[in-house]
């Protein structure tokens, strides 16, 4: 329950330093690279044997 008043400090400073626009796309580029290692990890997709 810490993660979202700390990302929203950090956003919040990111965006004073690169501007408002700019700022939203770093959380949307962040959450695609966690879903893409958590896919890449996911024994989900593996082929086998249920």
């Amino acid at each position: 329950m810490v993660g979202a008043p700390v990302g929203a400090l950090l956003i919040g400073y990111l965006a004073a330093f690169t501007g408002p626009r700019a700022a939203a796309v770093y959380p949307a580029a962040c959450m695609l690279l966690v879903l893409a290692g958590l896919l890449g990890r996911s024994r989900l997709w593996q082929r086998g044997a249920a």
